[in-house]
């Protein structure tokens, strides 16, 4: 497949690839296909991209799904030489010191602000979240709200290369259980980030991110739906959770910038909005 007609397929969906993605994909697609050949199962897009709400903080949010006999050594090396074009794609800093260091094992850990996956076929068809996004395999089972963030990435999902596997898929009911768990994570992520304020600038777009993930999954807890971010913004503007915040986080979205005082309620933030949807017809 060329790229040139990846690109139409997206416009025919009325997907619009930001600039500094379309590079982005340009180098690792040609890349991709001669690494891995017939291996190289399908190539995925999710996330804002897909939905028309990115912006320039935003990660490409690619997953690469390769068949079931590729190799763990294999998948290292893909990781290692997709980690260098995102460095010069500007989606990745190089590490400069050890603060940094850990703030990249955390967001790896988390899989907060990684621009690419990579996993075999049989882990994407089977759910296994921990596999699909190589995150910690116990943070995962305790805390992650697997059903919510898989929900959302099918939902929010376009095939960009190879075999469509999303239709394969189903978008997963979710318990409050769940919810629960969604309100944890994003209110643990929300105080880590609070702590990274004096050693790192983007400390506020943890914050941020926790605010994004709190808004998307309790209105997927509610809808089983995964719309553009204008509407779930309209659903929670009527309920009337945390308007200030709401209102502060668009327009840190359109123009971002260090915001304290946004960031200290933050943690707050994530539990009236998840206390929010308790109890909504589902």
């Amino acid at each position: 497949m060329q790229l040139k007609n990846m690109r139409l397929q997206l416009n025919k969906t009325g997907i619009n690839i930001p600039q500094k993605a379309d590079k982005y994909l340009n180098s690792i697609v040609p890349f991709l296909h001669r690494a891995l050949g017939d291996d190289l199962r399908s190539i995925i897009i999710f996330g804002s991209i897909v939905k028309g709400y990115c912006t320039k903080e935003s990660d490409a949010d690619i997953l690469i799904v390769v068949s079931d006999k590729v190799s763990k050594k294999k998948i290292k090396y893909l990781n290692r030489v997709l980690m260098a074009f995102e460095i010069k794609c500007g989606y990745l800093k190089p590490k400069k010191n050890i603060i940094q260091s850990i703030l990249y094992c955390v967001d790896k850990s988390t899989g907060m602000f990684i621009s690419h996956f990579i996993c075999r076929e049989k882990e994407f068809l089977s759910g296994k979240f921990a596999k699909v996004f190589s995150v910690n395999k116990i943070m995962a089972a305790i805390l992650a709200p697997n059903d919510i963030v898989m929900g959302s990435v099918i939902g929010r999902a376009h095939t960009l290369y190879g075999e469509n596997l999303v239709k394969k898929t189903k978008l997963p009911k979710v318990s409050v259980f769940q919810l629960l768990k969604s309100a944890i994570m994003n209110g643990l992520t929300a105080i880590g980030g609070l702590i990274t304020v004096p050693f790192d600038k983007r400390a506020t777009l943890y914050e941020m991110e926790s605010f994004k993930w709190s808004l998307l999954a309790s209105y997927y807890y509610v809808h089983n739906d995964c719309p553009n971010i204008n509407e779930i913004i309209q659903y929670f503007e009527k309920l009337k959770v945390c308007p200030k915040a709401l209102k502060t986080w668009t327009g840190l979205r359109k123009k971002y910038q260090e915001h304290l005082k946004f960031s200290l309620f933050v943690p707050l933030n994530v539990l009236q909005i998840h206390l929010s949807v308790i109890g909504k017809p589902k």
